[in-house]
């Protein structure tokens, strides 16, 4: 699990250990997730995939001072790890950091364009800042990869409808 959303890429799955917090996790028990979390961490402390999953855990439970160091630890780990940036920038944009958390997330497209969750999360932030055109941008590259991705079509159908809004017709 790399988030609540979206599983782990399969070529790197996660820790044997780590498995039983997926599974509470995935079944609401975020208590009993963390504690499986710290237990895989205790036999295996470099497993980035484990940190971003606890850090995953702690923010659902809203402790996000905890999930802020939890994403950091799994990112020194593993600088690559785009899943870790998507989840930290969500994290940001909670604290009101939109610009750190769209950077992040713009940063976690670059890493992996197949993570179709960062790119429309960051649709989402670029439009709610009102810029149009880049969020469009990410909506539709989003698409592109999974053309089934819930609101991308409607969000990005917003950015053109009031893009257009802003254009002044010619008048006569």
């Amino acid at each position: 699990m790399e988030t609540a959303s979206q599983p782990a890429k399969a070529s790197i799955p996660p820790p044997r250990d780590a498995r039983p917090g997926v599974a509470l996790q995935l079944d609401g028990d975020l208590e009993g997730a963390c504690r499986e979390y710290e237990a895989a961490l205790a036999a295996e402390p470099q497993s980035a995939v484990a940190w971003n999953n606890l850090g995953f855990a702690r923010t659902q439970q809203g402790r996000l001072d905890e999930a802020v160091d939890c994403y950091e630890r799994a990112l020194q780990i593993d600088p690559s790890r785009s899943m870790a940036h998507a989840n930290l920038a969500l994290v940001l944009a909670t604290r009101g950091d939109v610009r750190a958390a769209v950077e992040r997330l713009q940063h976690a497209v670059e890493l992996d364009p197949r993570n179709t969750l960062a790119a429309a999360n960051l649709g989402r932030l670029l439009l709610a800042c009102g810029e149009l055109h880049s969020a469009e941008q990410a909506f539709r590259f989003a698409l592109q990869t999974a053309p089934a991705m819930p609101g991308c079509a409607s969000h990005s159908g917003k950015c053109s409808s009031r893009a257009r809004g802003r254009v002044k017709q010619p008048t006569n």
